[in-house]
Parts: structure tokens; sequence; C-alpha cells
């Protein structure tokens, strides 16, 4: 009877071990597709004000977030879609923002925390003297996730792209270069020295690699590319992440957020052509030989 019990603990072990693996496995295929949201509220004499009611409102769509301070005046939101404008502002019977535009037009990147800080003052104050401050960017503080580059919309709007592809954009990471895994293979970016193969690329948290590693990115043999960039909001490149949760990579981790709807209609598009007639001349022109080409690419998205 005992080897009877003995068999059957082993087996339950064995059952438990491989859930646990699998549970393990499944938490860290997952990508970052939220922001965050820490600060500290005080009252004029600089104490922690507690159990106040913080909340931040995404602008283009109404979504609100909300928390209440702990007793050390300290709050986080976890989870909050990334992109702004973001209206933050604290509520406390009796009390008000020293300064509401404190909280105006903030913009939130993708897994970063944005740390916000500010003070309440009695409702019934009047301030005769105004003491303007400097402050560094909330996107420089202690929560930092270590080396990379954050792209946002407006950033990927305005950058000059001929081949509208990631690597046009991922060019503006300093530790990035030119890398090929073999000349019909098509044209990759090596992070740090790494193979170009090495990179993990997510697209709202789903793995989008080449699997067979014979290019350096998906649909690197045929030229083609996996989302196109009006359909992005933000992208990350993460070369040294302390976040346990960005993983899978040597070289970097490209991590990518489509865009979300607002309440407002919207249309977007673009039309880029080139042929011979924009390729520069040199003072020898007998030696340069250019043939007649025409490419043209027109796109429109709609949300």
């Amino acid at each position: 009877m005992k080897k009877v019990y003995l068999s059957q603990a082993l087996r339950t072990l064995s059952i438990a071990s491989v859930l646990s693996l699998i549970l393990c496995v499944q938490i860290f295929a997952q990508g970052v597709t939220t922001s965050s949201i820490t600060g500290i509220i005080l009252d004029a004499k600089g104490a922690a004000v507690p159990f106040a009611v913080v909340t931040a409102k995404h602008e283009p769509s109404g979504s609100v977030y909300g928390i209440e301070t702990s007793e050390d005046g300290r709050f986080t939101i976890p989870a909050v879609r990334i992109g702004g404008p973001y209206t933050i502002s604290v509520q406390l019977a009796g009390s008000k923002m020293k300064d509401p535009s404190e909280g105006q037009n903030i913009f939130l990147s993708l897994g970063e925390s944005y740390n916000f800080k500010t003070t309440l003052v009695e409702e019934s104050t009047v301030l005769e003297t105004v003491i303007v401050t400097g402050d560094k960017n909330g996107i420089i503080n202690g929560s930092k996730n270590g080396t990379g580059t954050n792209i946002d919309k407006n950033l990927l709007a305005s950058l000059p792209t001929l081949s509208r592809s990631f690597n046009d954009i991922l060019r503006l990471t300093p530790q990035s270069r030119s890398s090929s895994v073999a000349s019909t293979a098509g044209a990759g970016l090596s992070f740090s020295g790494q193979d170009s193969r090495a990179n993990n690329l997510t697209i709202d948290g789903s793995i989008f690699n080449n699997t067979f590693g014979l290019a350096s990115g998906p649909g690197g043999q045929t030229n083609a590319q996996p989302i196109s960039l009006d359909a992005i909001d933000q992208i990350q490149i993460n070369i040294a992440p302390f976040d346990v949760r960005q993983a899978n990579f040597t070289g970097a981790g490209i991590n990518a957020v489509t865009k979300s709807g607002t309440n407002d209609l919207y249309i977007n598009g673009f039309i880029n052509k080139r042929n011979q007639k924009f390729v520069g001349t040199m003072a020898d022109t007998s030696t340069l030989t250019v043939n007649s080409f025409d490419v043209q690419q027109l796109g429109i998205s709609v949300g």
C-alpha cells in the first residue's frame, strides 16, 4: 500500500510541475502593452495627503482611471492606456490643486511609469505671490526600465521613411546598425552587436518573429512588413530592460502597440512617389546611368 501511495504522490507532483512550467512559459510570452501613473500628493506644508481621490482622464476617448492615495500620500494607477493627452485631477473635501495645469496635457509612454506630484491647498486660500519652479520630465524618474527608446505616434508621423518599414524607425536607437542574414533575406537591424535574428518583435503582446530564422525579421525574404506603420500608436525598443516582463531576446526587445479608437472620426492618407527624376547627378554625367523607374505608395486609414 505504501508503494501505491508513493506512486500516486509522484504522479501528482509531476502534473503540478508540468502545469507550473506551462504557466511560466505563458507569463514570459506576454509583452507590455500599457503604461502606469505613480506619484505622491502633498499639502501646503509638505506633508502627505492620505485618502485623496486621483483620477486620470484620457481626453480622446473619455476613459477615466481612478484610485485613492494611501496613508503616505502615494498612489499607483496600473495598466493605463498609452498616449494621451491625459488630464490628472485630485479631489479632497475642502482642498484643491495648487496648480491645476500640472495635470494637463500629459502623455504616457509604452512600458514606462509617469511620475506625478502635486500640492493641495485649502479651497479658500488666496495666493498673492506666484512662484515659478522647474521640474524634471516625468519620464526621467526612478521607475524608468533601463536603456531603450520610445517612439510615439507624433514622432512616427513626422519621421521620413522610403520603405515605410520598422527598420527606418528603429534606426533612431543609437545601438543599432544594419545587418543582413543573407543576400536574399532582406536587411535587418543588429542591436549591441547581436545577430539581427536575436531580436524579439511583439505587437500588442503577440510575438511577430521569423519562426524559421531565415531572415532578419518577418516578411524579410519578400520585402514585406508585418504591419503598417499607420496602425501603430507607439514603439518601444528595449536594449537592457530591468522589467522582467521584457524577455526572450539578446539583441533588442521591440514592443509595438496598435492604435485604439477615440470618440472622433479621423481619416489619414498618404502618397509616396519616386522615379528617376529624384536621382542626384554627378559632375561627370557620362559615368552615371539611371534607368527609368516609377515607385508609388498609396495608403489610407479610417478610425
